[in-house]
């Protein structure tokens, strides 16, 4: 499965129904997103949002992406909720 927004609960919420539907549970979950803007800190003009997209994707998103799919991993791996 490729193309999760990974700054969208619901993208991501929507990715782990089916895969629990079709394969009862996930051994791995690879977090490979990432958003790199280049920019002076010191630049005013710069737009607050792209700092905030970036810290989105690169940093808030791998952690949704593990708190949805920890379950499923848990079920595959049969370790305790």
């Amino acid at each position: 499965m490729s193309g999760i927004q990974v700054d969208s609960v619901h993208a991501i919420s929507a990715m782990v129904e089916p895969i629990e539907s079709a394969f009862g549970g996930q051994d791995i979950l690879v977090n490979n997103n990432g958003v790199f803007h280049t920019f002076d800190v010191k630049d005013e003009a710069y737009p607050f949002e792209k700092q905030v997209q970036e810290i989105e994707t690169d940093f808030v998103g791998p952690v949704r992406m593990i708190h949805a799919c920890l379950p499923l991993l848990k079920k595959a791996w049969k370790l305790p909720s």
